[in-house]
Formats: C-alpha cells, sequence, structure tokens
C-alpha cells in the first residue's frame, strides 16, 4: 500500500478540529488505498463536540471550509 498521507495537508487538522469542535477525525476509503488518486474524494468521520450544537448548517459551512483551505479536492464529511 502506498502512503497517500502524504498527499494531504495533515499538519492542518488539529487546527480544524479546534476552529470547529471536533473530538474526532478519521479518514477512510480510498485515501488509505492503492486506488488513490489526483482525482480521488477524500472521506472524513467527525464527531463534534456536543457542546458545538452541530447543525446542518454548522456540518455544511465545516466541509467547505475544510475542502477548500486544506484538502483542495472533492470531501466527504460523515458524522
Amino acid at each position: 500500500m502506498s502512503n497517500n498521507l502524504d498527499k494531504l495537508p495533515l499538519e492542518k487538522i488539529p487546527d480544524f478540529c479546534r476552529r470547529w469542535q471536533v473530538n474526532e477525525f478519521c479518514l477512510f476509503g480510498s485515501v488509505l488505498s492503492d486506488n488513490f488518486g489526483s482525482k480521488s474524494d477524500v472521506d472524513v468521520i467527525v464527531q463534534f463536540d456536543p457542546a458545538a450544537g452541530p447543525t446542518f448548517l454548522r456540518i455544511e459551512v465545516s466541509r467547505n471550509y475544510l475542502r477548500r483551505n486544506y484538502m483542495q479536492r472533492d470531501l466527504y464529511l460523515w458524522l
């Protein structure tokens, strides 16, 4: 298996988690396999802090923020 994680800005993930009050952040899917390429999307599972009061709007805004500022590719955010 190739190391695709070096293609992602992992050093920025803690900042994203603090900003959006995310307790857990997990990558899954093709990013962890040899099938990951330049056109692949990124699958992420997050758990928001209950005190953050996550709403559908907040979830979508945080997904767009992560995609635009960190991943620069299609991104699917799962709860």
